[in-house]
């Protein structure tokens, strides 16, 4: 019989919810892990989603009564529970584990040592208990991690990033030259995209050593909330940040729209970054799940667009016209920067892009006016910034 069985890890979470819906839709058998990490922070932060989020007990019961199937879900911490976490590996042999379970925003990282130890601790830890676990009792498991363009960095050179490696030429002091296949420079530019980095290694030494499946998504900014299935029932819905530590880029300008909330805008906003919507990233998860080769650890730039901040402001401006306040920018990046990414292995695989539209907009901010109440004023912004002092 055809393996079906899939952890997700992190499946409560902003990515790993919808995709536990869109895999058990299409009859796998998921099992979710979680310990409600980001639930919790949003109670450190004082914060929330604007979207009611209800507890994954009633969102899992609201679809097996939707859908007719079942989702098992297991409490635990990666990077604590080892003994428990063998016991599920063990008994589920599943055909992958998607690994969604790290600590996910860049300026939490950068909030104190505690916060930055917090994401070294957890992130690290967690990759390599999964993957020693693998390794031991389920060693033909596809290990699927969710990372992040942020390793790539936004400005350490003027060409197209490629999909994880470059094709080199070393040169050692007495000149001797040596060609080679490499990772493309760690470029991080804060502690969370650090750890991502030092995943790449983790990854690059369990699959050079035990021959393990790995494949490494390399995700821009998400933007969007819903996809089908979580739009089936107000039970099922997704989560959508507003603030300055968890609030993605687009959706927290369109939260501060909704209620005029001045835009804010980092510097002059000329940053380059890149984008893809909620739906392409759940259909990228999807359609790297079956895989042939594993002679490498097969890395992906999840990627939709290439867009300015200025540029998605002028968007929202042509929409409803909202100021804008350009604040002091908390990150130690350049004003301006080159970004061209190349994202042809999604595409290959059938990956169809959902640009920034206007409907696709309009549908956002119905979602943020509907839930606007929710949305306190004063977590807009945080003034820390990630200067030394």
């Amino acid at each position: 019989m055809k393996n079906r069985n899939i952890i997700i890890a992190g499946g409560d979470g902003f990515c790993g919810w919808p995709l536990a819906l869109r895999l058990s839709k299409k009859n796998y058998n998921v099992i979710i892990i979680d310990n409600f990490k980001r639930r919790k922070i949003d109670k450190e932060l004082k914060t929330n989603s604007i979207t009611p989020i209800k507890s994954l007990k009633k969102r899992i019961f609201y679809w097996e009564k939707i859908s007719g199937k079942k989702i098992r879900f297991y409490k635990l911490d990666v990077s604590k529970d080892i003994e428990t976490l063998k016991k599920i590996i063990k008994r589920y042999s599943p055909k992958a584990i998607y690994m969604f379970a790290e600590y996910k925003s860049a300026p939490y990282s950068m909030l104190s040592l505690k916060h930055s130890n917090l994401n070294f601790s957890n992130n690290l830890i967690s990759n390599n208990n999964l993957l020693s676990l693998i390794k031991d009792f389920s060693p033909k498991t596809h290990y699927i991690h969710l990372g992040t363009m942020g390793v790539y960095g936004y400005d350490l050179s003027k060409k197209k990033i490629p999909e994880g490696y470059f094709k080199a030429i070393l040169i050692n002091k007495e000149n001797q030259k040596q060609q080679m296949e490499i990772l493309h420079p760690a470029n991080p530019g804060s502690i969370y995209h650090l750890t991502k980095s030092q995943d790449e290694l983790i990854f690059q030494f369990y699959q050079k050593t035990y021959g393990l499946k790995i494949t490494d998504l390399h995700q821009g900014i998400v933007w969007g909330c819903n996809t089908y299935e979580t739009n089936l029932h107000p039970y099922l819905i997704n989560r959508f940040d507003y603030d300055h530590i968890y609030g993605t880029f687009l959706n927290r300008m369109i939260s501060q729209l909704v209620i005029k909330h001045p835009f804010t805008l980092h510097g002059k906003g000329k940053q380059k970054r890149a984008f893809i919507n909620i739906n392409d990233a759940v259909k990228s998860y999807e359609l790297v799940l079956n895989q042939n080769s594993f002679k490498k650890v097969n890395i992906f730039n999840e990627v939709g667009q290439i867009m300015t901040l200025t540029e998605i402001i002028s968007f929202l401006n042509n929409i409803r016209e909202n100021k804008v306040n350009n604040i002091k920018n908390p990150r130690i990046e350049n004003e301006e920067n080159y970004l061209e990414v190349s994202n042809k292995k999604l595409i290959n695989k059938g990956l169809k892009i959902t640009k920034v539209t206007r409907k696709n907009i309009l549908e956002l901010i119905s979602i943020a006016e509907k839930y606007k109440k929710n949305i306190n004023y004063k977590k807009i912004l945080t003034n820390h910034s990630w200067k030394a002092k």
